[in-house]
């Protein structure tokens, strides 16, 4: 009777010793399938990031990515609303442009200076000063072949249009009654030149539905990125390609 009594006492030491390791083995399987999803995930935002850049510089071919510090904040009452965020740099562009450079190409040497920017309210397109004359706000034709690649480019997608104008803190000399002024007037130039290069190439409808989703800002040399607000690194023009929806505009990007 004894010797029973011990062998049943056995039996249920050796299963209640054993029940630790099913516990562990659980353990291991969740933390597997997390350890997996997380992988899997990372690989996925990889892969879409790189086909990403891939379209870009197809795109936008002879535009260097660049990054900045700072954040474009949007002015208060614009008619769209703007938020800061990181920046992204286009390495695969800025390489294609450089071969482009390099073989001497007379159209790409002209857009030398110009920026893409990537925020979350998203794109810019940022043109420096080499686009006007100082204190003026007649576009050089020289330069204008780049920006109607710009054109282009925002005529195959539907998003909102901000064209900002930016001045530096030197008095305005003629035609002008403010740096303000004379910020605004810019931004139309660009504004005007799309709209004429758009309407030979749109239909009519559809020239109509591209003229409004633009909008004219101008900041004076409120908005300086550089910290000497008379350098002429403040005098540009920022083509803003407002992101309603970024899962819907990458989404197009990645289809070109």
């Amino acid at each position: 009777m004894a010797r029973k009594k011990k062998e049943e006492e056995h039996k249920c030491e050796t299963a209640g010793g054993l029940r630790w390791l099913i516990t562990y083995a659980d353990m291991i399987t969740l933390l597997l399938g997390v350890f997996i999803i997380l992988v899997s995930t990372s690989a996925l935002h990889e892969s879409k990031y790189n086909a990403m850049r891939i379209a870009f510089a197809r795109v936008f071919s002879l535009f260097a990515g660049t990054r900045e510090e700072g954040t474009m904040p949007g002015p208060a009452g614009s008619p769209f609303p703007d938020k800061s965020g990181a920046q992204i740099e286009f390495p695969e562009a800025e390489k294609h442009y450089k071969q482009q450079v390099a073989k001497g190409y007379k159209e790409e040497r002209t857009m030398e200076k110009v920026q893409l920017l990537q925020t979350r309210s998203g794109m810019i397109f940022r043109i420096p000063e080499i686009l006007f004359d100082e204190g003026s706000s007649e576009l050089s034709p020289k330069y204008l072949s780049g920006l109607d690649k710009i054109g282009k480019f925002i005529e195959k997608i539907p998003n909102l249009i901000r064209i900002e104008g930016h001045t530096d803190a030197k008095p305005v000399l003629r035609n002008f009654s403010s740096n303000w002024h004379l910020s605004i007037e810019r931004a139309n130039s660009v504004r005007e030149y799309l709209f004429r290069c758009a309407k030979k190439r749109l239909s009519p409808d559809e020239f109509d539905a591209y003229q409004k989703r633009f909008a004219i800002v101008g900041f004076g040399y409120s908005k300086p990125i550089s910290k000497d607000i008379y350098s002429p690194e403040n005098r540009r023009v920022d083509v803003v390609i407002i992101e309603e929806s970024p899962a819907e505009i990458k989404r197009k990007i990645l289809s070109e």
